[in-house]
């Protein structure tokens, strides 16, 4: 079930957990956190009628290739909290796959399922 991903790269749990309750905290609930992961940075931006959050997290890692992907901000922020290393492994198939996320001093590994986008 947890297969290697295409794109992988690696993040600090603590500023990806920071980054996800800010962006939560500015839009409605149902609103998706839409990533664009392009080279050595994750962009996390959640827009509604109120708001257009947008903010970016550093990677460890560059990325061999981009994705703009969206999640249930709610899910990946209680998957982050469910680990207890300082920095994950985080990869990314496609659109329809899930996001495998792992930790770096454990066998621990989770998978947060994406949620449909809109298109700019």
């Amino acid at each position: 079930m947890f297969t290697e991903g295409e794109i992988n790269t690696c993040a600090s749990r603590t500023a990806l957990i920071g980054a996800m309750t800010r962006a939560k905290m500015c839009t409605e609930e149902k609103q998706p956190a839409v990533f664009q992961i392009e080279d050595d940075v994750l962009n996390i931006s959640i827009r509604d009628k109120l708001a257009d959050y947008q903010e970016q997290v550093p990677l460890q890692e560059t990325v061999c290739k981009s994705i703009r992907l969206g999640f249930d901000s709610r899910l990946v922020l209680e998957t982050l909290k469910a680990f207890t290393c300082d920095n994950i492994a985080l990869g990314f198939t496609s659109l329809r796959t899930p996001m495998i996320v792992e930790a770096e001093d454990s066998d621990m590994k989770a998978m947060v399922l994406p949620v449909a986008i809109r298109e700019a």
